[in-house]
């Protein structure tokens, strides 16, 4: 006498192409949902540019750049570990891991460089941020990282070229709007994504 389970026919090759296809296209929506995410630290970033000529201004002194990201930095590091970690689709333990020692390495690069050289620094610590976002838009294979880290690598040449407060201002100023605006299209595609196909 035959039991229920035998009774039911295998699945047929037909179904597991159908499941395995299913299984691929469920991985490539949630990786693109994940390099969707980079909108958060991008926005965070941005208005961090935006605002860092003027609380510098505040601040006054020849340190007070190293005092402002010295704050906003590590915030913003917090905020998006706080941020990812409560995200449906995670990282890769690997991938998690390389973000938090690129993270750190970004950070710890630019204020060394600000602090030990001074006014001499130009644009150097916005070199040491432009190099470690384009291991982030490696990383997350995102087109938004790698256009603000492009943009950090622009702005870095001109202050190399001129460390004036006028341009150093209107540099992080561009590269903030560039930053929040990209953040902007990163939440679009994200939303894009997560939308049910009809």
């Amino acid at each position: 006498m035959n039991s229920a389970l035998q009774s039911i026919p295998p699945p047929s090759d037909a179904d597991e192409a159908t499941a395995q296809l299913d299984a691929i296209a469920a991985g490539r929506s949630a990786s693109k949902r994940l390099a969707g995410s980079v909108w958060f630290p991008l926005l965070l970033g941005g208005i961090a540019n935006i605002a860092a000529p003027s609380v510098s201004a505040l601040i006054g002194g020849p340190a007070a750049p190293a005092w402002y990201w010295g704050v906003a930095g590590p915030v913003i590091g917090i905020a998006c570990a706080i941020f990812y970690a409560s995200r449906p689709v995670q990282l890769p333990h690997r991938v998690g891991l390389t973000s938090v020692g690129v993270a750190v390495a970004m950070v710890v690069g630019a204020l060394a460089l600000g602090i030990s050289l001074g006014d001499s620094s130009g644009g150097a610590p916005l070199l040491a941020v432009a190099s470690g976002l384009g291991a982030f838009a490696g990383l997350y294979r995102s087109i938004h990282v790698g256009i603000v880290a492009a943009s950090q690598l622009v702005g870095a040449m001109v202050m190399f070229a001129d460390t004036s407060d006028r341009t150093t201002a209107l540099v992080f100023l561009s590269v903030g709007a560039v930053s929040c605006a990209t953040a902007l299209a990163a939440l679009l595609s994200t939303h894009h994504v997560d939308e049910p196909r009809p």
